[in-house]
């Protein structure tokens, strides 16, 4: 997978998390396939990213980094040679050498050199229409499961309403949306009940 670039982004490697003291709770909760936390971090397999608007913003979360312990800059090399966090630009990539890291311009998106780029991660705009297709596919699956109730085959209508609020899990999921997520799958028990005490077929 790939990593949208916003503004000013700084990137570390999921890998690197291990070797960070004082880490907060959310970075060692992570899905492991990626997710967007806020609309200002998201991540893939491989990488963590966060961005800032400024570059004072910016320097402030490369701070923060070095405060848990990784380094940005190699000992010795120019100031522009990047080590365990990288600094890049919206439509620029990274602000120097960055051996760890490709820049793909057309999709104005970073990934983990060596790995396949695949789909891009985060960004405002998906953020946005993830949240959206969330709202959205919890009210086809209740809507649906509704219809149950006067269905000819119920078992269709099932069907949908579970493979609604299933995707809905998956994208709460997604979006850190615990929850959410979780209020969702109670409502799957509560529906998969209904359905097998009233409707399924003996």
């Amino acid at each position: 997978m790939a990593l949208r670039l916003q503004s000013i982004t700084v990137v570390v490697q999921r890998s690197d998390l291990s070797r960070c003291q004082r880490l907060p709770a959310f970075l060692q909760a992570l899905n492991p396939a990626g997710g967007i936390l806020f609309e200002t971090c998201w991540y893939d397999p491989y990488l963590w990213c966060e961005t800032a608007m400024t570059a004072g913003d910016a320097d402030a979360i490369v701070a923060a980094w070095e405060e848990r312990g990784l380094t940005q800059h190699e000992a010795g090399a120019a100031r522009a040679a990047f080590r365990d966090i990288c600094v890049a630009a919206s439509g620029k990539g990274p602000l120097g050498v960055c051996d760890w890291l490709d820049f793909d311009a057309d999709e104005n998106a970073v990934h983990l050199h060596g790995a396949e780029p695949g789909p891009v991660i985060g960004g405002c705009a998906q953020f946005k229409a993830q949240s959206q297709r969330l709202e959205e596919l919890e009210q086809e699956g209740e809507r649906v499961y509704q219809a149950m109730y006067e269905s000819s085959h119920p078992e269709d209508d099932y069907d949908d309403a579970r493979a609604a609020l299933s995707e809905a899990v998956d994208i709460a999921r997604f979006l850190h949306q615990e929850q959410t997520a979780r209020r969702l799958r109670e409502r799957l028990q509560h529906i998969a009940a209904v359905y097998d005490s009233r409707f399924r077929r003996r």
